[in-house]
């Protein structure tokens, strides 16, 4: 949303509930990206505001989730992307900070960002994808990029020079 937090539909009563700053304990109305995990937890992308999880059983925001640690290192970004991993992981797009994969198990991710030589073409990032073979694609300001399996990197970026993108 661009300021008007979260709708949430109850599909058996139809009714609605709002979830803003006013009404909640969200965090920031300007909603980027939604995702729901096989715990029944929905994960928030919040402009400036960094994740959010909202428990869609207690109807409750965590305390627990996301760890400290995430939350500190992506403090002020932006998440704009947010899916659903193997394995209990979950990948999170953050513009500034690269793409991080995420254990919502043990806490510990895991983070690819531009570097070096084999990392992403850039950090700031617009969208991730899982496929059908489980590679990560990453869309950023600087070109697609794709992280296999074993965690190599591929990159399909924009070429400055010739206004254009190498083919896929």
């Amino acid at each position: 949303t661009e300021g008007g937090g979260i709708t949430i539909l109850n599909t058996k009563t139809k009714k609605y509930k709002y979830l803003t700053t006013k009404t909640s304990n969200l965090k920031g109305n300007n909603v980027k990206s939604l995702c729901v995990t096989k715990d029944n937890k929905l994960w928030l992308g919040i402009f400036k505001f960094g994740l959010q999880v909202y428990d869609l059983e207690t109807k409750q925001f965590s305390t627990a989730q996301p760890s400290k640690e995430l939350q500190d290192y992506i403090k002020g970004k932006n998440v704009y992307s947010i899916i659903n991993g193997t394995k209990n992981s979950i990948w999170i797009g953050v513009f500034g900070k690269g793409v991080i994969k995420y254990n919502t198990k043990t806490k510990l991710f895991k983070n690819y960002w531009k570097s070096e030589k084999d990392s992403l073409s850039s950090d700031l990032v617009r969208t991730v994808f899982k496929d059908s073979d489980d590679n990560i694609w990453v869309g950023t300001e600087r070109g697609l990029n794709k992280i296999i399996k074993d965690g190599t990197i591929k990159k399909y970026f924009y070429d400055e020079k010739e206004k254009y993108g190498e083919k896929i």
